[in-house]
């Protein structure tokens, strides 16, 4: 098993945070990563926010990485909100 560091900062434009639950999947040449919730307390994903880094477990290494998908969807009862990623980093963990 292997652990990849995902970075995400949301844009600093008004309305760019979300309260929507985030998850992202890693796909590689080697393989796809499980579908993974990026949560913590917090409002991970305001205006302008760094939170910091996420840990992406992935049953065995995904090789040159292709494609990152995002999941997104409304969080508990609320409505779905827009969301402005302004960057997203992956890397592997080590």
């Amino acid at each position: 098993a292997v652990s990849y560091r995902v970075r995400v900062r949301t844009g600093s434009h008004p309305l760019a945070g979300t309260t929507d639950s985030i998850a992202v999947t890693l796909v590689g040449t080697r393989g796809t990563s499980p579908r993974t919730p990026l949560e913590r307390l917090g409002p991970d994903f305001a205006c302008g926010a760094v939170r910091g880094e996420f840990r992406v477990p992935s049953p065995r290494a995904l090789g040159r990485l292709l494609l990152v998908r995002l999941h997104k969807s409304p969080f508990g009862g609320l409505p779905e909100s827009s969301w402005f990623l302004e960057t997203l980093r992956v890397w592997p963990e080590g």
